[in-house]
């Protein structure tokens, strides 16, 4: 008989404004492009792709930052996820993935959101147990991101006036 580790309590909400340093610095070495923390964090700060968004963050059982991620409302019933982070000592446990989930659980249940976009800069098949299917190749932009769909109605991608979001 094996006895497993009881399973610690993690909370998915919004991101506090104390909080962004942290939250910026979850994604500090995939981009930061060479740039020193301070200059990071003050471009981070001052993105104004950023201040469209809303900050996502799961805490564990004593409060602490373990994933982050931000949300940008496109339209009425029309969101976008971005910018998923987890710090490096933390990768490779299931924090984004749980963060991914409740998010959709807000984003869907709370706020009605039908289309929920990202664009995928790792490899496509880690979103796919969410939901989420990639675009045909018309609506690809980017060579290294490829972007996905999770919707309540995914027929809607074969309609020739479907447009996906531009870059969010």
């Amino acid at each position: 008989m094996s006895i497993q580790a009881p399973l610690q309590k993690l909370t998915t909400r919004t991101a506090q404004p104390n909080e962004l340093d942290s939250v910026f610095m979850m994604g500090f070495d995939a981009w930061s492009g060479g740039k020193l923390k301070k200059q990071y964090l003050a471009g981070c700060h001052s993105s104004p792709k950023y201040r469209k968004g809303k900050w996502y963050v799961l805490t564990d059982s004593e409060g602490s930052l373990i994933s982050s991620l931000i949300t940008y409302r496109l339209s009425v019933h029309v969101a976008g996820i971005g910018s998923i982070a987890t710090p490096p000592a933390l990768r490779n446990h299931g924090y984004a993935s749980r963060l991914i989930s409740g998010v959709i659980s807000i984003l869907e249940v709370r706020e009605r959101v039908q289309d929920i976009f990202l664009f995928a800069d790792i490899a496509p098949r880690f979103y796919k147990p969410f939901g989420f299917v990639p675009l045909p190749k018309r609506h690809q932009r980017y060579p290294d991101s490829v972007c996905m769909i999770r919707s309540s109605s995914i027929e809607r991608i074969r309609d020739p006036y479907f447009r996906p979001p531009a870059y969010f």
